[in-house]
């Protein structure tokens, strides 16, 4: 067997206004998150709400209040987080499509 790790932006995306799906691994992928980058686009402040989900539950791990135009960055020291197959990350902010959300790591396959 044979392991690659690529170092890449796992996910960019602009949250929704209700929980939905931030990253999602597929199949023999694992997601190594180094960091979290979070940007407000809006002229309002907005809240932001993040979780993990273990596939049973959804968890609740960060809950920034994001200044207009500003960033947030969110490091994940030591290994990070690795999410796997079958787990995800979910989010929502206050207002739909004013919060891009970047996780950065490496995607780690398996072949």
């Amino acid at each position: 067997m044979a392991t690659t790790i690529t170092p890449d932006v796992l996910v960019s995306i602009q949250l929704a206004n209700s929980k939905g799906n931030v990253y999602v691994p597929g199949a023999g992928v694992t997601g190594s998150i180094k960091s979290i980058i979070l940007h407000n686009t809006d002229s309002a402040a907005q809240e932001v709400k993040l979780f993990f989900d273990d596939g049973s539950n959804s968890y609740q791990f960060a809950n920034p209040l994001i200044a207009p135009k500003d960033t947030v960055v969110i490091p994940l020291g030591g290994e990070g987080m690795a999410i796997v197959h079958g787990k995800k990350i979910e989010g929502n902010t206050d207002t739909a499509a004013k919060v891009t959300c970047m996780l950065c790591g490496s995607k780690i396959e398996v072949s």
